[in-house]
């Protein structure tokens, strides 16, 4: 009886000593792979950081007024070459605004955003 309980005790031993072995290699693999996720966000994190710079280069207000000087002959809006939602329509209209004669057919999206454009002064 005593070498059964010997031979039952070395075998619970053995059991017990690889499941402790299973644990600690699942738990070196989590930490492996905890390890390859924390690394693999600073690298997107740093990556962020360098698109947020390039993005702010790309929008900065004077390189773009540089480059819109440069490539075009743009000047800013007078005036005299804004519209009122009348003189809008009757450019839209046979008339025209300086009595010259226009075909420009009046359709649903322009009276529609003239509405709108007249809701938005009203309130």
């Amino acid at each position: 009886m005593l070498r059964l309980s010997t031979v039952l005790l070395c075998l619970l031993l053995a059991a017990a000593s690889a499941g402790r072995y299973h644990a600690e290699v699942g738990v070196r693999l989590s930490r492996e792979a905890i390890e390859t996720i924390e690394a693999e966000k600073a690298e997107e994190q740093r990556r962020i950081q360098i698109l947020r710079v390039e993005l702010a280069y790309l929008e900065n207000p004077e390189r773009l007024m540089k480059i819109a000087k440069e490539k075009t002959d743009l000047k800013a809006l007078t005036g005299q070459q804004l519209l009122s939602t009348s003189d809008f329509v009757s450019a839209l209209t046979s008339d025209g605004i300086d009595g010259e004669e226009k075909s420009i057919p009046i359709t649903e999206e322009i009276l529609k955003s003239i509405a709108l454009n007249q809701s938005i002064l009203v309130e």
